[in-house]
C-alpha cells in the first residue's frame, strides 16, 4: 500500500480550499492526510469540517508569516503545500531554497516566473514583450485629459480577485493623491465578457477549460457557461511556452477597444470558480492532485472534452462550525 502524504493547503477559507479539500476527503483520502491553515479561526473556515489538522496563522504580508510557515512544514512534516493566494503563492515559489531543503513541494511557479507575475504593471508590460496580448496601461501623465470623462479600469499593482478595482475617469484619477496612484495600474478600459482560462500544466501538455462568467458576487463566479475554445487553448500553450507556469493556473481575457482579445490578469494558482468546471466533467483540481501526488491515476482522465457549451450554477451550504 502507498504511504499518505501530508498535504497543506493555505487559505483555507476560500471557495477553491473548500473545493481542494472536499476532493482530497472524498475521492483521495488514501492518498493524502489533509493539513489546512488560514488567518481566520477554525470556527470561521468551512473547509475545517474536512480535517482536525487546523491552524491560525499570519497573514502572508506579516513578517512572521515566514517563520510560521516553515514551522508548520516542519512540525506536519508537509511533503505538498498549496499556497491559494497570491500573496501566499509568491512568498514560496517552488524553487525556493528551504522548501527544498525541507523537502516540501509547494505548487507555486519559480522566483523568475514570480518576478514577472506579482506586480499587474510590470505583468502588462512583459506579456507584451512576449508577444502576448494585453490591454494597454497608462501613467497618470499619459491618460487623456481632453476628455475628463475618459473612464480607465484601476487596480492595484499587487491585488487578487476583484479587490480594490473599479472604474474612473480621467478627472476622479487626476484628483487622487501622488501616494495612492503609485500602486496603482490604470489600464484601459476592456469589454464583457470577461472569460477565465483554467489550466492544466504538466510535461509539456497543456489542456484548458474556458469559464464565461455571467455572474459575480464578491468577486467569484455563480453562475457560468463553459466550452473547449480552441483559439483560448492555443493562448494558454504560448503563454506556457513563454514562461514557467505551475501544474494549475487561471488566467483572464477580455476584448480591447479595438475588439481584440488581451490577457487582463494571470494567476499562478488553482481559482475560486474551479469547482464549476468539475461540475462539468472537467475537474483541475483533481488533475492536479493526481500529477501532486505522483498518484497512479491518469491526470488527464479528469479532463474530459466535450463539444459545445455547458452551464454550472452555485449555490451555498450551511455549516454549524462550533
Amino acid at each position: 500500500m502507498r504511504r499518505k502524504k501530508n498535504i497543506l493547503i493555505s487559505a483555507a477559507g476560500t471557495a477553491s480550499a473548500f473545493h481542494l479539500a472536499e476532493v482530497v476527503q472524498q475521492r483521495f483520502s488514501k492518498s493524502f492526510d489533509l493539513i489546512l491553515c488560514d488567518t481566520n479561526p477554525k470556527h470561521l473556515v468551512p473547509s475545517a469540517a474536512f480535517t482536525h489538522r487546523f491552524y491560525t496563522v499570519p497573514a502572508a504580508k506579516d513578517p512572521a508569516f515566514r517563520k510560521t510557515m516553515l514551522d508548520l512544514f516542519v512540525r506536519e512534516k508537509t511533503e505538498i503545500y498549496i499556497p491559494l493566494v497570491d500573496t501566499d503563492v509568491y512568498a514560496f515559489p517552488c524553487d525556493d531554497p528551504e522548501l527544498r531543503e525541507l523537502g516540501v513541494l509547494s505548487t507555486s511557479p519559480p522566483a523568475k516566473s514570480v518576478d514577472a507575475l506579482r506586480n499587474k504593471r510590470l505583468l502588462a508590460g512583459w506579456l507584451r514583450s512576449h508577444s502576448l496580448p494585453a490591454p494597454q496601461v497608462f501613467r497618470r501623465d499619459e491618460l487623456d485629459k481632453a476628455d475628463p470623462h475618459k473612464k480607465y479600469f484601476v487596480k492595484p499593482e499587487e491585488g487578487f480577485g476583484s479587490h480594490g478595482t473599479s472604474f474612473m475617469t480621467t478627472a476622479e484619477i487626476m484628483q487622487l493623491a501622488d501616494s495612492l496612484n503609485g500602486g496603482l495600474v490604470l489600464q484601459e478600459a476592456c469589454l464583457s465578457p470577461e472569460i477565465t482560462i483554467e489550466v492544466y500544466n504538466a510535461h509539456g501538455t497543456v489542456r484548458a477549460i474556458s469559464r464565461e462568467r455571467l455572474e459575480v458576487k464578491c468577486g467569484v463566479c455563480t453562475k457560468a457557461r463553459l466550452w473547449i475554445d480552441r483559439e483560448f487553448t492555443m493562448l494558454a500553450e504560448l503563454l506556457c511556452q513563454q514562461l514557467v507556469m505551475p501544474v494549475a493556473f487561471c488566467f483572464q481575457v477580455m476584448k480591447n477597444p479595438q475588439q481584440d482579445w488581451v490577457i487582463t490578469d494571470v494567476n499562478p494558482r488553482i481559482g475560486a470558480g474551479t469547482s464549476l468546471s468539475s461540475v462539468c466533467g472537467w475537474s483541475l483540481a483533481v488533475a492536479a492532485l493526481a500529477e501532486w501526488g505522483q498518484l497512479p491515476e491518469n491526470p488527464l482522465d479528469f479532463l474530459q472534452t466535450f463539444e459545445g457549451n455547458r452551464y454550472a450554477v452555485r449555490a451555498f451550504k450551511d455549516f454549524r462550525t462550533q
